[in-house]
Parts: structure tokens; C-alpha cells; sequence
């Protein structure tokens, strides 16, 4: 199976997907510029790439809906259960 970014291309990634994603955290996370990006992540130009082409596709504005969705859920579940997040990892004593 293709990952999303040879989606469409004859020929195979030469850099996993998962590298390339560490990359660009690791960039936002560090706050490095592109150029300085360590090589064991992809080469700079590639995981610069993929974050612009998935910027301006949209890919993290929905992931960021799909998050807050799921946490709402998750919120009005616990509301509904009268439990907290402070309480949830607790066993039923006291």
C-alpha cells in the first residue's frame, strides 16, 4: 500500500512518512529553521515540502477539527458520567 504522499507516483518514497512527520514536529516543537533540520529526519527541502503542501491542502486544519471533535465528545461523555479528568485514572475507593 502507498502512503499519501506517493499517492498517484510510479516510483516509491525514498523517505518514510513517519520521518517526515517527526520532522516537522520536531521543527515546530524546536522552533530550528528549516535548513538546520537534522538529516536522520528526511532532508530539509522534502519535509518542508510535504508541510507546505499539507498546509495549504488543509491536512492540519482537519486534523485540529477531528481533535476538538473528539474531545468535545469526550468532555460531554465525562459530564454526562459526573466524572472528571482528575478522577478518571482513580479506582472506586476512597
Amino acid at each position: 500500500m502507498r502512503s499519501p504522499d506517493t499517492a498517484g507516483r510510479d516510483k516509491p518514497a525514498s523517505v518514510s512518512f513517519r520521518q517526515v512527520i517527526n520532522g516537522m514536529l520536531y521543527k515546530i516543537r524546536t522552533g530550528i529553521s528549516w535548513r538546520d533540520l537534522q538529516e536522520r529526519y528526511a532532508p530539509w527541502k522534502t519535509v518542508y515540502t510535504r508541510f507546505r503542501r499539507y498546509a495549504l491542502d488543509g491536512v492540519f486544519t482537519h486534523a485540529l477539527q477531528i481533535q476538538a471533535s473528539a474531545a468535545a465528545v469526550a468532555g460531554d461523555h465525562q459530564r454526562s458520567t459526573g466524572r472528571s479528568t482528575a478522577n478518571a485514572g482513580r479506582c472506586g475507593s476512597r
